[in-house]
């Protein structure tokens, strides 16, 4: 343990001024979770030597400009505006408050909505100058870099670390000591002393301060605060709260509509207004309307329109405290991040020795006076002597098994297994730094239901020491490899070759069965007679009588065995693979020629036979999408057999009247031309020369 840590804590407490179990609670939480920062400034480190400037206020946006004639929105649809008449008091009294409330508009209202564009503009700008923060970023790097708690945090977590990587080093280190049965472990200076690793503290992975947030800066830190503002900017911001999402300009001011309504509320009781009919106030409306628009197209608005440049000045002034205040957190955090891994880095060394120099001789003194059992070579054999472990046989299990600790004891040797029933148990003593002698044979069963083939773990356990192997349960004889398939389609004719190994050190008389599984059940059988251990031998059947459409579509089915006996060792299903899609195939269009040549068919097969030429229409339409060209076309312009729908047209045309079943190609041409729309892709011309072939299938 690190033995400077309450000092530390102790100089933590002056410097925050914590009651001590509240900062030790703290620092002990801070190696768990991010600390949360002050943000506090140094008050003897003056400001940046160079205050500054500046920039220049970018000129107006035209979209703020007021355009003669255009100052405010149109009139109501429901009012007409006349002009104002000669000796009418309504009139006179309108035009008056119309020139009034538009010198107000331009004098204050207006002023203050440039004030507030300039503002947020000069605002935005200084938050996109990166210049301002550099040197405020370099003084929160300082500044939080020595923050006495990321130099207490710092330490703590490199005491941690160092003494769960001592610990586990000198555990490491005796262990090695006392593996060797062949030498007397001694509690030598060179083990105590241990290496401290270099570079990087283990385990240690920052950050370790709170991130700071960015609009938590403009809360902490209100226009008001800025230095250098305006004496008119500090008046705005007396009732203006700025908010970088809203917009900062409204053009309400220059609204006619909107100043008719401050001046009515501005009317006491006892005045003209409260005095007029309502037609002499619609009148009233219409000439202030008119008149405040007038004036305001008249004045000169230079004094308005230099309220933008001074809020630009204002808004730069505050974007750049923002600036820089953002920029101090973000150091400090940093800096508070780099303060706790240099003293980490540093202090990992020094608690690391001294965590090692006392781990070492613990564990030294643990594994010299105590027993430390292990486990060696784990050796499995079948109760049969065999070499093959079949299910419900016995297993039986030996383990070399050793004491590498000082110390003397008892303890139980246990082997499990998931598919070996219940585990067994057998007692082991041993003395100090000794090999036990010959342990008892363990016996485990394979389960009766444990299928062939099947891998499973053997667990053998003595006290914290484990070994696990894997047994592999199958039968003596074992079909080898995919069995070859020798098949005349056309012919209904299929031989089936199969590799038979023995993979047992006894020999074994096999037999292998074959049975159709397409209905009838057909069974063929192959007497191997003996076949040596390690050995391997073929069987060879035949099946005839297969009807080709099922070879040729690939639906025909064997399940082959091999059996010891009247005990089944392993079987397998066997599978033709279809050649109805194979177009380097002629077998399907073969079949269709001899079963058109044929006097009587059945209904049946010309279904069969043309929904699997369907198939291969399909997959040669395929190969020609892929291929250049136009297949089809030159098919049909050369009577050519580059696709399979020419090979159809070229044995149907001409020959078709010598045909003794011609119902196996009738119509087709018509079920072609449906395909031809149901095909996949755009590619018209390869359908429309396609559909042109099939018409010539009649």
């Amino acid at each position: 343990m690190n033995v400077r840590l309450p000092l530390q804590l102790a100089i933590v407490l002056l410097v925050v001024g914590l009651p001590a179990g509240a900062a030790a609670g703290q620092v002990a939480g801070e190696s768990k979770k991010r600390v949360p920062l002050d943000w506090k400034r140094d008050p003897k480190v003056g400001s940046p030597r160079a205050e500054p400037v500046v920039p220049t206020a970018p000129e107006l946006p035209s979209e703020l400009l007021i355009v003669p004639g255009g100052a405010g929105p149109s009139a109501e649809p429901s009012r007409t505006a006349r002009p104002p008449g000669q000796g009418s008091d309504v009139d006179g009294l309108a035009m008056r408050a119309g020139d009034d409330m538009a010198h107000e508009a331009a004098r204050l209202w207006g002023w203050r909505e440039y004030w507030r564009a300039g503002f947020a503009r000069g605002v935005n700008v200084a938050l996109e100058d990166p210049r301002l923060g550099a040197w405020d970023h370099e003084e929160g790097m300082r500044f939080g870099r020595f923050d006495p708690r990321a130099r207490a945090l710092g330490d703590q977590l490199a005491n941690e670390a160092a003494e769960g990587t001592a610990n586990g080093d000198a555990e490491a280190r005796v262990r090695q000591q006392f593996m060797d049965l062949s030498r007397d472990p001694v509690l030598d200076r060179a083990g105590a002393r241990g290496r401290s690793p270099q570079g990087t503290v283990p385990g240690l992975h920052g950050p370790f301060a709170v991130a700071p947030i960015f609009d938590e800066v403009f809360v902490a830190y209100p226009p008001a605060r800025t230095a250098g503002l305006s004496r008119d900017g500090r008046r705005e911001l007396g009732d203006w709260r700025f908010d970088r999402s809203a917009r900062a300009y409204d053009a309400q001011w220059r609204d006619p509509a909107f100043a008719f309504s401050i001046w009515r509320d501005r009317q006491r009781r006892g005045s003209p207004w409260s005095r007029w009919t309502g037609a002499q106030r619609d009148e009233f409306r219409v000439v202030f309307r008119a008149r405040f628009l007038a004036t305001l197209a008249a004045i000169d608005l230079r004094a308005t329109y230099g309220a933008w440049r001074v809020g630009f000045e204002d808004g730069w002034r505050y974007g750049a405290a923002i600036q820089a205040e953002w920029a101090y957190r973000q150091g400090y955090a940093e800096g508070f991040d780099l303060g706790v891994g240099e003293t980490a880095a540093i202090a990992f060394p020094y608690a690391y020795d001294r965590a090692y120099a006392a781990a070492y001789p613990r564990w030294f003194d643990t594994w010299s006076r105590s027993a430390h059992p292990g486990i060696g070579e784990v050796r499995l054999a079948d109760e049969s002597g065999d070499g093959v472990f079949e299910p419900g046989e016995r297993v039986l299990v030996e383990a070399d098994v050793v004491n590498y600790g000082g110390g003397s004891g008892a303890f139980d040797l246990i082997v499990s297994g998931r598919d070996l029933g219940p585990p067994v148990t057998t007692g082991v003593t041993f003395a100090g730094r000794s090999r036990a002698p010959d342990t008892e044979r363990l016996a485990l069963r394979v389960g009766d239901r444990v299928p062939p083939k099947t891998r499973t773990p053997v667990l053998v356990a003595l006290l914290d020491a484990r070994v696990e192997t894997q047994l592999y349960v199958s039968r003596p004889l074992d079909i080898d490899g995919p069995p070859a398939i020798d098949a005349d389609r056309i012919g209904g004719r299929v031989t089936l070759t199969i590799g038979v190994s023995n993979t047992s050190r006894r020999d074994a008389r096999a037999v292998v069965s074959v049975v159709s599984l397409d209905g009838g059940h057909d069974v063929r059988e192959d007497d191997l007679g003996v076949v040596p251990a390690d050995g391997r031998r073929q069987a060879t059947v035949t099946f005839t009588g297969i009807h080709p459409l099922d070879l040729i579509g690939g639906t025909s089915r064997w399940r082959a065995s091999v059996a010891r006996g009247d005990t089944i060792d392993d079987e397998r299903e066997i599978g033709i693979a279809p050649v109805a899609t194979d177009l380097s195939n002629p077998d399907l269009l073969d079949f269709m020629i001899a079963l058109a040549n044929t006097p009587q068919v059945s209904w049946s097969d010309v279904k069969d036979a043309r929904e699997l030429m369907m198939d291969r229409l399909r997959a040669d339409w395929e190969r020609a999408v892929d291929a250049s060209g136009n297949p089809y076309k030159r098919d049909f312009k050369s009577s050519g057999t580059e696709t399979v729908l020419g090979e159809l047209v070229r044995v149907t045309q001409g020959g078709r009247r010598s045909l003794a079943s011609p119902q196996v190609f009738d119509g087709l041409g018509d079920d072609v031309s449906v395909l031809c729309d149901d095909l996949p892709g755009a590619h018209p011309l390869l359908r429309k020369w396609m559909k042109k072939l099939a018409k010539r299938l009649g």
